[in-house]
């Protein structure tokens, strides 16, 4: 739709499995922002039994079996999410709705600041101020990012240059830079 397009969209207990993730990233709706609330199942049962009398004792199944497959399948769709995008917050929901939003809030707004220093640092390239772009918090894509690596691979290209040593680098993808179209990695020197 035309507004999420536009405005972005929040999707809440979806996707359920990790194979419901991979379908939606096959059709390019990757969510910016992972957000899971950990709850202990007792803390669950605790907070729900003000809803449980006879005209509703069924919810309780229904809880439960949902409880069952979100232990199930949740891990593997967390770390598909993780792996290949590294967009996930994990949020203690124990602690007070203030904190929680304060969490999520922040990943959210990283992601969105990373994203407009991205754009801005990209527009420059080509031109007089051509500049690095860098890549964190941007939850890119980490398959792309592999495939476009520099020729330096997991060596620093600024060691390299300055002082002629091949120093191996990190090889988290938010430690580099997109320069020219290639990536690079770069020393965690001090």
């Amino acid at each position: 739709m035309s507004d999420c397009a536009s405005k972005g969209w929040v999707l809440e207990n979806f996707p359920q499995t990790r194979a419901q993730a991979i379908i939606m990233a096959k059709k390019s709706l990757l969510p910016s922002n992972v957000v899971m609330l950990n709850i202990p199942i007792e803390e669950v049962y605790k907070r729900t039994e003000h809803l449980v009398n006879e005209e509703f004792s069924a919810n309780r199944i229904i809880l439960k079996r949902r409880l069952d497959q979100a232990q199930k399948h949740m891990p593997q769709m967390i770390y598909f999410y993780q792996k290949f995008y590294n967009n996930v917050s994990s949020i203690d929901g124990l602690k007070s709705k203030w904190f929680m939003e304060d969490v999520a809030v922040k990943a959210i707004s990283s992601n969105l600041k990373a994203r407009m220093t991205f754009a801005r640092d990209y527009q420059h390239a080509g031109g007089a101020n051509e500049r690095p772009c860098s890549i964190a918090n941007l939850n890119m894509d980490r398959t792309f990012f592999k495939q476009s690596i520099s020729q330096f691979g997991y060596f620093c290209s600024v060691s390299w240059k300055t002082e002629k040593k091949f120093v191996t680098c990190t090889h988290l993808p938010e430690l580099s830079v997109l320069y020219k179209n290639l990536f690079y990695y770069f020393a965690n020197e001090k």
